[in-house]
C-alpha cells in the first residue's frame, strides 16, 4: 500500500455515483462529503494524502489547506489546472521508493506520465473501491470519532487573504 496519495479531486467526485449526483446540485457539499471521507480514510490508514481541485475564477496562489496531520487540500492558482500541479508533484516525488506514491486520476495522458515516472497510477474507480471498503468496514468507528461530519468552517472555505479582511472588518465595528 502507498505511503502518500494524490489525488484529483473532481476525478474521484465524478467517477462516483452519489458524489457526482450531489455535485449536481451542489458541488460544494460534494467537495465536502468528499474530504470528509478522506480525512477518515487517511486518519484510519495513517497515510499522507493531497486532494488538488482546480480553483478556476480566484486570483489567488495556490492555496494548500491543512485539514489534519495526513491530509491536504489545495486548491490551484488562477490558470493552473490541478493536472499540471499533479504532473509537478509527481515528478517532485520521482526519487522516492517505487509503490510509496500513488497518483489517483482518470486522465489518460496523465496515467502516461505518472507511469513514466516510477509512480504507483490509481484509477479513480479503483480508489473509490478502495474508500469504499474501508469506510464500510469502519463507519461504526467513525461515528463516535466525529464531532459534525461534513461541516465546513468559514476558514476553511475561504483563503488567508479574505479571512484577515473578514477578521479587520469585525475589528472595526467592535
Amino acid at each position: 500500500m502507498p505511503e502518500k496519495y494524490i489525488i484529483d479531486g473532481y476525478n474521484v467526485i465524478f467517477a462516483s455515483g452519489a458524489l457526482k449526483e450531489t455535485a449536481g446540485g451542489d458541488l460544494e457539499a460534494a467537495r465536502t462529503a468528499f474530504i470528509s471521507w478522506l480525512e477518515d480514510f487517511s486518519r484510519g490508514r495513517e497515510i499522507e494524502i493531497e486532494v488538488v481541485f482546480d480553483a478556476a475564477g480566484t486570483d489567488d496562489p495556490v492555496n494548500r489547506l491543512k485539514r489534519s496531520e495526513h491530509l491536504t487540500v489545495i486548491y490551484t492558482a488562477r490558470g493552473q489546472t490541478a493536472d499540471s500541479y499533479i504532473e509537478r508533484e509527481a515528478y517532485m516525488s520521482k526519487d522516492r521508493e517505487i509503490g510509496e506514491v500513488a497518483v489517483v486520476t482518470g486522465d489518460y495522458l496523465q496515467q502516461k506520465i505518472i507511469l513514466g515516472t516510477g509512480l504507483l497510477r490509481v484509477t479513480p474507480k479503483e480508489f473509490l473501491a478502495e474508500l469504499d471498503e474501508f469506510l464500510s468496514r469502519f463507519e461504526p468507528d467513525l461515528k463516535r470519532h466525529r464531532k459534525k461530519p461534513w461541516r465546513v468552517r468559514l476558514d476553511r472555505r475561504i483563503s488567508e487573504k479574505e479571512m484577515k479582511k473578514l477578521e479587520n472588518l469585525q475589528k472595526k465595528s467592535l
